[in-house]
């Protein structure tokens, strides 16, 4: 099956065809990603640089907002050793041999109400740790 469409409704913008399962009515603006490892498996710093160089080349395309101030999340994604968070635990004087759950809350970096408010509950919730 092949036949130009109109994507999304735009008279007169022709893209490209229809092809298979491929629709380009579905076709809008779009994050990418990108990939950054060891063929070998093996951690290293070198790795996490690259991935933070890449990532600052992409601020562009959506890491942060027209407002400069706020962003969709863009990131780096690796892997955390449970090591490093039972060794906290044991800092903290949690028992560093318990169940572990990790999470991460992104909550209001503005002063007042809302922020502190945030803070205290979310302090709350993890019962005084901090």
């Amino acid at each position: 099956m092949h036949s130009s469409v109109e994507p999304l409704g735009i008279k007169g913008y022709r893209s490209h065809q229809l092809w298979g399962l491929y629709d380009p009515r579905f076709e809008h603006d779009a994050c990418g990603i990108g990939f950054v490892a060891d063929a070998g498996g093996r951690a290293s710093r070198e790795i996490v640089d690259a991935a933070l160089a890449a990532l600052n080349r992409v601020r562009h395309r959506g890491a942060v907002a027209a407002d400069h101030r706020s962003g969709d999340g863009a990131g780096i994604l690796l892997p955390i050793p449970q090591s490093l968070f039972r060794d906290w635990a044991q800092r903290a004087g949690l028992f560093p041999s318990a169940p572990l759950g990790v999470a991460m809350a992104f909550l209001s970096n503005e002063p007042g109400d809302d922020g502190d408010r945030q803070r205290q509950q979310f302090r709350q919730l993890l019962g005084g740790v901090s």
